[in-house]
């Protein structure tokens, strides 16, 4: 959910972009003095030191440097998560939590910490964080009361108590309650309240009351100074309690080039998301592994992959090296990963094991339906294929993403391979928005390449769950019956232990009835002047827990 923090770094930005922002005015708002909340804290008589500065490197335009900045600039959600990808209550925002359960649900009430300020030195207050879930037409919804309060049936949300200033609590619905991942329910950050605009409780449960827009302040380890189309000066917010770091200053600019030049240079520090194709004095490259892994998806419901030795068999089709490959539906980055025990291994390359897989489908005959389709016989100059006892060919097709070298390198193997076992596999490329529009809604292909993200709420019943079967949640129509019950406790289990149990039970059945195959692990690198250090580097982990860990070298 995009913070409307940036407002006016991206409408300076958006203006400069389409020529509408005179040179003229671009000057009259760089000779602008600076608002008087960022510099009241320091007396008039204090010399000005030369504050300490992050450089940092960003690719990837606008979005990107309002990603980047906006974790810096509102770090006070209710809940945090560490580099692990696990859940941890936000001790900068919350000082106490309390929670009980009701005949409604679960209640979970905050107490705020009272010295948690915006960056304006108003405090946060438990209205900030209702106006945070009001202001999100989608947030709230696993809340007591949400269908009923967004579809006006009721003029209040009964799931969001305002108390007092201080402490705000947030009703799981029954519907909701047992999940482990439950933390990502009540996990909010806050929006400033106006005059025009706030979250109020007459005692029935929290409503929004009045119109516009929350306030352009931030609650963060940082707050915008100044910003134009290309960068962001972000300065220290001196009204956050937690931990900000060693930098006073961090200023996010646009990069153009090599990335690993511009540190050994000197003109950047650190430039994330990215690696460094040569080796450069001074610069050292962090590689960490991804929230996401590649792999080739076959639809399970309908059509030639809907048997299992068939899927089987094309994971063996193909032989990829130099790829890290998995079986399972997780990250390395994971805690899950990190603490379970050996996970199955990848399908290898065997094309004697793929025929007799084979032999055990549909598909074990020649063209005449009765004849035993014999492996001998394959790979000549004739179009010898495996058929159903009709004479149906085993004809497979996939759609995979343009540009992308590893779908590349399995269409090679598997197009040289395949006819070893009597398959006929042809593939058709095209852009990701349409392979993705493709893959939820589309039914002319049997498999699809793609880019599957493991986030840190990974609730796996609704991607793989048979009641799905079908929809956009689980649009390969998984629907497996010890799968399924293995989901249904996964979803009810609270105990960490048991759970790590289940989640290794689950890879495991994933892997027996192989819903996709050749799954790459994803990896991505950060740069970084070898004169700093910095701590564990994540997918899962805060950009601004990062910065306030980076600090020179002594």
């Amino acid at each position: 959910m995009k913070k409307t923090m940036l407002c006016i770094l991206l409408t300076v930005i958006a203006l400069v972009c389409c020529g509408c922002m005179s040179e003229t005015v671009l000057n009259e708002a760089q000779e602008t003095e600076a608002p008087e909340h960022v510099v009241s804290f320091i007396p008039e008589s204090t010399p000005m030191p030369e504050p300490a500065r992050l450089n940092v490197g960003i690719f990837g335009g606008s979005e990107a440097l309002f990603k980047y900045a906006d974790e810096l600039m509102n770090s006070a959600s209710t809940y945090v998560n560490h580099a692990d990808g696990s859940y941890a209550l936000n001790l900068s925002a919350v000082e106490k939590l309390d929670i009980a359960d009701t005949e409604q649900g679960r209640s979970y009430t905050f107490t705020l910490r009272e010295d948690l300020l915006w960056s304006d030195e108003s405090r946060v207050t438990a209205n900030d964080y209702a106006l945070g879930i009001l202001y999100d037409e989608f947030s709230g919804d696993a809340l007591l009361g949400y269908e009923e309060y967004k579809n006006n049936k009721q003029p209040y949300f009964s799931g969001i108590r305002i108390h007092d200033e201080n402490t705000l609590e947030l009703i799981v619905s029954k519907a909701y309650c047992g999940d482990f991942f439950e933390a990502e329910y009540v996990k909010i950050s806050p929006k400033k309240s106006t005059d025009s605009l706030m979250a109020l409780d007459d005692g029935y449960g929290a409503y929004l009351s009045g119109i516009g827009e929350p306030m352009d302040v931030s609650c963060g380890p940082y707050m915008l100074f100044e910003a134009d189309e290309n960068s962001a000066l972000l300065i220290r917010n001196e009204g956050f309690p937690g931990e900000s770091g060693y930098y006073d200053e961090v200023l996010l600019k646009l990069i153009d080039g090599d990335p690993a030049a511009l540190i050994a240079g000197g003109e950047i520090d650190i430039c994330p998301d990215h690696s460094d194709d040569q080796a450069h004095d001074g610069v050292l490259e962090l590689n960490y592994p991804a929230s996401y892994y590649e792999a080739l998806f076959f639809r399970c419901d309908e059509g030639v992959l809907s048997d299992v030795n068939v899927r089987k068999a094309v994971a063996h089709l193909a032989d990829i090296n130099g790829y890290d490959l998995i079986l399972g539906d997780y990250s390395r980055a994971q805690w899950q990963y990190k603490e379970s025990g050996a996970l199955p291994e990848p399908y290898g390359f065997d094309i004697l094991k793929a025929n007799e897989l084979l032999d055990m489908s549909a598909y074990a005959f020649e063209d005449d339906g009765r004849t035993a389709f014999d492996p001998a016989k394959a790979g000549g100059e004739e179009n010898y294929l495996r058929c159903d006892e009709d004479g149906n060919p085993l004809e497979i097709s996939f759609l995979l993403p343009e540009n992308n070298a590893y779908a590349k390198d399995i269409a090679n193997e598997l197009s040289q391979n395949a006819k070893l076992s009597g398959l006929s596999v042809s593939f058709e490329y095209t852009d990701e928005e349409s392979l993705a529009n493709e893959y939820f809604y589309g039914k002319e292909h049997d498999g699809y390449f793609l880019c599957m993200e493991v986030g840190t709420f990974d609730d796996k019943y609704y991607s793989f769950y048979g009641g799905y079967s079908g929809t956009v949640f689980n649009p390969m129509g998984i629907d497996d019956p010890d799968l399924n019950v293995i989901l249904e406790s996964m979803r009810s289990c609270k105990d960490k232990a048991e759970y790590l149990k289940l989640w290794y039970e689950f890879q495991v059945r994933f892997s027996d009835i192989c819903p996709a195959a050749f799954m790459r692990c994803g990896q991505e690198s950060c740069l970084i002047s070898d004169k700093l250090m910095t701590g564990e580097i994540s997918p899962y982990r805060s950009w601004a827990r990062g910065v306030a860990e980076i600090r020179p070298k002594e």
